[in-house]
């Protein structure tokens, strides 16, 4: 990797609690997502739930349909919490740990979801919070071994 060529970056994605879990062992560096002000890591930035839906298409008449991520997902645990204030009239429709999966579903139509404001693709559109519930906030947050003091100093510099 040019100047560094004994380092090895290697990308993965899971659901927070596991990331952070394995903190350590295999990574040395985990980027989470945590409810707003928590204050566990090193805050990157602030990051706003909302809801997505089909560019052409928001039945709302019957039943809603949602495509979700897996339990222990932050989005899906707001989703559902901010839909049971309001009623009974949701299902899960699909369920699946790809985001671009949980987008296609939502770009065709079928089910309603929740984006992070800041990843939020053009093949969806915002539904308004006159529509549906507001959602809360994330912290997006860097984690990482004690042993990486300078590295994690460098990384959050380039990150900003």
């Amino acid at each position: 990797m040019g100047e560094y060529p004994r380092v090895n970056i290697v990308t993965a994605t899971g659901l927070n609690g596991a990331m952070i879990e394995r903190l350590g062992s295999p990574f040395d560096l985990v980027i989470a997502m945590h409810p707003s002000g928590t204050g566990r890591g090193h805050f990157l930035r602030r990051e706003q739930a909302v809801w997505a839906a089909a560019i052409n298409d928001l039945d709302l008449s019957d039943q809603l349909q949602l495509a979700l991520y897996p339990p222990e997902c932050l989005l899906r645990e707001w989703a559902i919490e901010a839909l049971d204030k309001i009623g009974p009239g949701w299902r899960l429709a699909f369920v699946s740990h790809s985001t671009a999966a949980v987008e296609a579903v939502a770009a065709e139509g079928l089910a309603v979801t929740v984006m992070k404001a800041g990843t939020f693709p053009r093949s969806l559109r915002h539904v308004p919070e006159s529509v549906l519930p507001p959602l809360p906030s994330a912290d997006i947050c860097l984690h990482t071994t004690r042993s990486l003091a300078r590295a994690k100093h460098l990384l959050v510099l380039s990150m900003r």
